[in-house]
């Protein structure tokens, strides 16, 4: 019996049935991969998959430079959760990708394993804390957000 956590649609990758027709036909994913991929592009993606984060102020955040600067300027008037989430929050098509254009489905796709991963290395890095990671899209068709935060609990939510 096969698992996996992520399933791939390969209908989302329109070169992988071209090499298929080209090569055999126990041609797979991961020859595709090898043909494709060199050893630094896998390792960037490994990092893209598996964010650094960077703990402040009882909040934590995908890694980035000036992070103190950009905490200081929204925390003014907001809750740490309004915090974390704006300061988490990524366009996919904006911040992750460049090249060809990609299709509404294959931005839900890369959304949805990003979301799988954040929330992979939420869990493990911080097993004590309970992190809300959530895709949705924004202003269009293949505008997809990903952002993280960790909910309210209720003794500030009883603050308000």
């Amino acid at each position: 019996m096969k698992k996996t956590l992520f399933e791939l649609d390969v209908d989302l990758i329109p070169e992988f049935q071209e090499w298929k027709k080209l090569n055999r036909e126990s041609f797979d994913l991961y020859d595709l991969a090898g043909a494709l991929l060199d050893i630094e592009k896998i390792l960037l993606a490994g990092r893209v998959l598996f964010p650094e984060f960077q703990e402040v102020d009882d909040m934590v955040f995908l890694d980035r430079p000036e992070l103190r600067e950009h905490i200081d300027h929204w925390k003014k008037g907001r809750s740490n959760l309004q915090v974390e989430a704006m300061l988490n929050h990524r366009h996919i098509h904006e911040s992750y990708v460049e090249g060809p254009e990609a299709w509404d489905d294959q931005w839900l796709e890369l959304g949805k394993l990003l979301k799988m991963c954040y929330e992979s290395s939420l869990s493990r890095l911080y097993p004590d804390r309970e992190f809300i990671v959530d895709l949705s899209e924004d202003s269009g068709p293949g505008d997809y957000v990903l952002t993280f935060y960790q909910p309210e609990t209720k003794t500030e939510a009883l603050e308000k």
